[in-house]
């Protein structure tokens, strides 16, 4: 009896370190990172593209990122305002599979200081004056203000981020 215990210990053994070596490893979720600096409307997207009623919240300056789920792939953060971005995409180790969102108020910051990543980069201008630069996306930031995840403009994002 002791004879076949042995035997079937380490074929069992052997079948457990192999498929520990060949399972799949879960991959990495995509990061959507809002950036931008204070007061451009970063907050205000994140409520509308995650589905949260914004005209009813104050935002408040933070120090802290803010994480929502999109979908099963993809991690939409919200970062705090800043005037370079060092530092942020280098503690985010954000990848080519990653996307920066830029938004901005004013036409002279269109490319953000310090902003060194393998990301693609989407910008998006909130500033009241008319942009005409027709790479980037404009939606006035009045506009954000009790825009729900239904309307075409936060549709229209969704489509191209995801």
């Amino acid at each position: 009896m002791n004879s076949f215990v042995i035997p079937i210990a380490v074929c069992i053994l052997a079948l457990l370190i192999t498929l520990l070596a060949f399972r799949k490893t879960s991959k990495q979720k995509k990061q959507i990172v809002l950036m931008g600096r204070k007061g451009t409307g970063k907050t205000r997207l994140f409520l509308a593209l995650t589905e949260k009623n914004c005209s009813a919240i104050k935002t408040i300056p933070s120090i802290d990122s803010v994480n929502h789920m999109l979908g099963n792939s993809a991690v939409l953060v919200d970062t705090p305002g800043a005037d370079s971005f060092e530092r942020t995409a280098e503690h985010m180790n954000l990848t080519k599979d990653d996307l920066v969102i830029y938004v901005f108020n004013r036409k002279e910051q269109q490319s953000p200081q310090n902003l060194d990543t393998k990301a693609r980069i989407y910008k998006i201008y909130t500033g009241e004056d008319a942009f005409c630069d027709g790479s980037i996306k404009s939606i006035k930031l009045s506009q954000l203000i009790g825009m729900g995840s239904n309307s075409p403009e936060i549709q229209d994002i969704l489509s191209q981020i995801l």
